[in-house]
C-alpha cells in the first residue's frame, strides 16, 4: 500500500510540473520572471526605469535603435539564453507596443541577438538619448 501511494504522490507531481514547466518556458512567463521586477508585469517601468510599453517598438524605426533594444544591459547581460531571449523580445514588441511597430518588422533571429549581446552598452542613457534623437531628426525630415 505504501509503494501505490508513493507512486501515485509521484505521478500526481509530475503531472503538476508539466503545466509549470511549460509555463516557464513562455514567452510572457520568462518576461514575468526576468523582466517585470524593473519594467513591471505591464511594461510600464518605475521611476528610473524606461516604460516599454507605448514606447518599445519607436526604436524599431531605424537600424541603430533596432541594435540598442538588445544592447541595453539588461538584455545583453541577462541570465536567458539567447533563444529564451529572442522569443521574449518578439513577444514583448507586439504586447506592449503594437502601435508604434513598422509594418515592415522583421522579428529578431537568435543570431542577431546573439551578435549584439555580446556588445552590451557601457552607457545606455547616453545612447538612448542618441538614438531618440536621430529617429525624430528622420521623422521631421520625411514629413517636411
Amino acid at each position: 500500500m505504501l509503494q501505490l501511494t508513493r507512486q501515485i504522490a509521484a505521478g500526481v507531481a509530475l503531472v503538476a510540473a508539466v503545466p509549470l514547466a511549460i509555463a516557464k518556458e513562455s514567452p510572457e512567463m520568462l518576461f514575468r520572471i526576468n523582466c517585470s521586477g524593473c519594467h513591471q508585469v505591464d511594461g510600464t517601468g518605475s521611476k528610473f526605469i524606461p516604460p516599454l510599453k507605448g514606447h518599445i517598438s519607436e526604436f524599431l524605426a531605424s537600424p541603430r535603435g533596432r541594435e540598442y533594444v538588445v544592447r541595453v544591459p539588461g538584455m545583453a547581460q541577462s541570465v536567458l539564453s539567447t533563444e529564451e531571449l529572442t522569443r521574449v523580445l518578439n513577444w514583448m514588441l507586439p504586447t506592449f507596443d503594437r502601435q508604434q511597430m513598422p509594418a515592415n518588422f522583421v522579428p529578431y533571429t537568435e543570431a542577431e541577438v546573439a551578435e549584439l549581446r555580446s556588445r552590451p552598452l557601457s552607457d545606455p542613457s547616453v545612447e538612448r538619448e542618441k538614438v531618440l534623437q536621430n529617429i525624430r531628426s528622420r521623422s521631421k525630415s520625411q514629413h517636411q
